[in-house]
């Protein structure tokens, strides 16, 4: 990671909830940039839980869990859509250091 000192990643936001699915920093040896790896299906488990506090007003882990829990089927068809529609798509658009999204 030494070589990754001064390089500015494009990362996802909220960063608290999002860098739980990065399972990855790569280069790009076309033109020696780096990127971000997130897992596709773990970014729609964590925009789902993402969601789901949103309803929370404690913001507690154990609200949160509970409400996901409670609704899973709905929470992870927002999230899912949500990564598709402006993840995935807005990706290409982030400049040279990008992130990528595995399947």
């Amino acid at each position: 990671m030494d070589e990754l000192d001064g390089v500015n990643l494009v990362m996802l936001e909220p960063r608290e909830w999002l860098d739980h699915a990065i399972v990855d920093v790569v280069q790009d040896m076309k033109d020696c940039s780096w990127h971000v790896n997130y897992s596709r299906s773990q970014l729609v488990y964590w925009y789902a839980h993402y969601f789901a506090c949103s309803k929370c007003k404690t913001h507690t882990w154990s609200c949160v869990e509970s409400e996901y829990n409670d609704n899973t089927e709905e929470y992870h068809e927002l999230a899912s859509d949500w990564v598709d529609a402006n993840s995935a798509r807005g990706m290409a658009y982030m400049g040279e250091n990008r992130p990528f999204m595995s399947l």
